[in-house]
């Protein structure tokens, strides 16, 4: 028996019997719907959504490639947020740096005030003897 073979019958031996609505009857006294799905016919003994995920009762194993592609979609879903995150922080950064113009008066005004100390430094500082230069 392979392990898939297992957990499909692990998966379909919920039985409806102890559910709230076939309490009482009995599921051997049952007659099977004679609805198809893609061709297949449907049990109508069965429940179609059996509570795999329910407190107390085991998760079963996974096949190979489902287990692939649950990691693959855990590691995505882990990246996702990981960039989600750094996203909100560089938003963050951002919001904290000043605009293009800000930086422009900023450096204007830089320009403008050592241009000035660069002035009075000239006008105070005595000129040489013209015969030195």
């Amino acid at each position: 028996m392979t392990r898939t073979t297992r957990i499909r019958q692990a998966t379909n031996s919920y039985s409806p019997a102890f559910s709230a609505t076939n309490r009482g009857k009995n599921p051997s006294n049952s007659t099977t719907s004679h609805q198809t799905v893609n061709g297949n016919p449907v049990d109508s003994r069965k429940d179609p959504n059996p509570p795999s995920t329910s407190p107390g009762r085991p998760i079963p194993k996974l096949s190979a490639e489902s287990q692939v592609l649950y990691d693959l979609i855990t590691r995505f879903d882990i990246s996702v947020r990981q960039i989600s995150s750094e996203i909100a922080l560089l938003r963050t950064e951002l919001a904290q740096k000043p605009s293009y113009e800000e930086m422009q008066k900023y450096v204007d005004g830089t320009f403008l005030d050592l241009n000035s100390r660069l002035q009075k430094i000239e006008k105070n500082t005595p000129r040489l003897p013209s015969r030195l230069m």
